[in-house]
C-alpha cells in the first residue's frame, strides 16, 4: 500500500443531478461498493483492491477499543441528551486518548480516522444499551463496520439485504449534498493533530444535525401512521393543508437525487419485511401535499422503520459515514494548505465495471 495518498481533490458538489467522489458516481458506489471501498477511495484515490480491503479491515481490528473510563462516562450521560449530543461529548473524550495525536504522518491520520469510526460506534452502542437497560452485545473482530453497527444496536447478526441497505445509506451520506463549508475544512486543517475538536467543528458546520432532526421527525410521524385508525381522513386533512407532515419543502425546490436511490431500497426492504402495504400508504401521504415535496429524510426514516432500528440511531450512522470524507479534506490540506479545494481534478467520469479488482 502506498505510504502517501494521491492528493486528488474531492468533488462534493451536490448542486447537480450527479454527485461524485473522485470521479465515481455516488450512486454507482452506493450500489456496487462497500464502506471499506469508500475509505480506500477517499484516503488513496482508488477503490480498494482485495489486498487493500483486507489491510484496512485488519487495521480497524487491530486498533484499540474504547478506554473503559470513557465508556463509563458516555454510558452515564443523562438520558434526556440526544444521541447527537452524546456523539459530541464522545468525540471530545476520545481526543484525550488519541495515541496518534503527535504524529503528523499521513498513515497515522488515516489510523486516527479508522479508530474513530470503530470507537464511536462502540460508544454509541454503549450509550444506547445503557438507555435501554440491556447488556452490550459482544464485539466480533471479524465484523466490518456495517455488521458491527447492526449487531451493536439490534443484538442479532445482519442479513444480506440489511447490509446492502445500510451500505447504500453510508455511501450516499458520505458527503455533504452542498459544497463542504469553508469553516469545516479549515477547522480540520488547523487542528494540529487535535482530531476530536476539529471533527466536532466539522459536524457543527455540516448538514448532519438538520438531516438527523428531519429524519427523526418523519420516523415519529410514521409511528403515528401505524396507529392511525382512519387513514383516509388523515389524507384529506393533509390535502386540505390542515395537517402538515414533517420534513416537507416547497415543490419548486431542487430535488435531492439521493432520495430516488433510497426510495428504491425502501420498496425492496418493505417487500422483504412484508410491509408493502405500509410503503404504499406512505407514498400516498407523500403525494397528498400538492404544493410541497418530501426531502431525503423520508426514505431514510422509512429504511430505519423497516430495519427495526430506533430513530436516535440515525445520527451515529451518519457521523461515522462522514468521517472519511472529513479526513480526506484534512489530508488534502496537508498537501496544499492554501487550497481549501473540493474540486476533483482527475478523470471526468469513471465507471465501475466487472473487471475492477475490488469486485
Amino acid at each position: 500500500m502506498s505510504e502517501t495518498p494521491s492528493f486528488i481533490d474531492t468533488e462534493i458538489d451536490g448542486r447537480r443531478d450527479e454527485l461524485q467522489i473522485r470521479g465515481y458516481s455516488l450512486y454507482d458506489l452506493a450500489e456496487r461498493a462497500t464502506m471499506t471501498d469508500l475509505n480506500a477511495l477517499l484516503f488513496y484515490g482508488e477503490l480498494a483492491s482485495p489486498e487493500m480491503s483486507a489491510d484496512l479491515q485488519s487495521r480497524i481490528q487491530e486498533l484499540p477499543n474504547v478506554d473503559a473510563s470513557v465508556q463509563e462516562r458516555v454510558a452515564g450521560l443523562p438520558f434526556h441528551l440526544s444521541m447527537f449530543e452524546a456523539i459530541q461529548f464522545a468525540l471530545l473524550e476520545l481526543s484525550h486518548f488519541d495515541e496518534h495525536q503527535d504524529n503528523p504522518h499521513v498513515e497515522a491520520t488515516i489510523d486516527r480516522c479508522l479508530q474513530l469510526q470503530k470507537q464511536l460506534l462502540q460508544l454509541m452502542a454503549v450509550r444506547y444499551c445503557s438507555s435501554q437497560g440491556v447488556p452490550m452485545p459482544a464485539s466480533h473482530s471479524s465484523l466490518d463496520l456495517i455488521d458491527q453497527y447492526l449487531l451493536s444496536f439490534r443484538g442479532v447478526p445482519s442479513e444480506p439485504i440489511e447490509k446492502q441497505v445500510v451500505s447504500a445509506i453510508m455511501l450516499l451520506f458520505a458527503t455533504d449534498p452542498e459544497c463542504p463549508s469553508d469553516v469545516a475544512v479549515r477547522a480540520i486543517a488547523a487542528a494540529n493533530g487535535e482530531f476530536g475538536p476539529a471533527l466536532l467543528a466539522a459536524m457543527s458546520a455540516s448538514c448532519i444535525p438538520q438531516i438527523t432532526r428531519d429524519a427523526e421527525a418523519v420516523f415519529q410521524f410514521l409511528d403515528e401512521i401505524d396507529c392511525e385508525a382512519d387513514v383516509d381522513q388523515m389524507l384529506e386533512r393533509i390535502e386540505a393543508c390542515e395537517l402538515q407532515p414533517p420534513a416537507m419543502i416547497e415543490a419548486q425546490s431542487e430535488e435531492d437525487p439521493r432520495e430516488e436511490v433510497l426510495t428504491a431500497h425502501c420498496l425492496a426492504l418493505a417487500e422483504d419485511r412484508e410491509q408493502s402495504g405500509f410503503e404504499t400508504l406512505v407514498t400516498r401521504i407523500e403525494h397528498a401535499c400538492p404544493q410541497q415535496q418530501t426531502t431525503v429524510a423520508w426514505p431514510l426514516a422509512r429504511l430505519f422503520h423497516y430495519l427495526g432500528l430506533e430513530h436516535e440511531l440515525i445520527a451515529p450512522l451518519l457521523v461515522v459515514t462522514r468521517l472519511p470524507a472529513w479526513t480526506a479534506h484534512y489530508l488534502e490540506q496537508l498537501g496544499n494548505p492554501l487550497n481549501c479545494g473540493w474540486k476533483y481534478t482527475g478523470h471526468a467520469s469513471r465507471k465501475i465495471d466487472d473487471s475492477d479488482d475490488f469486485l
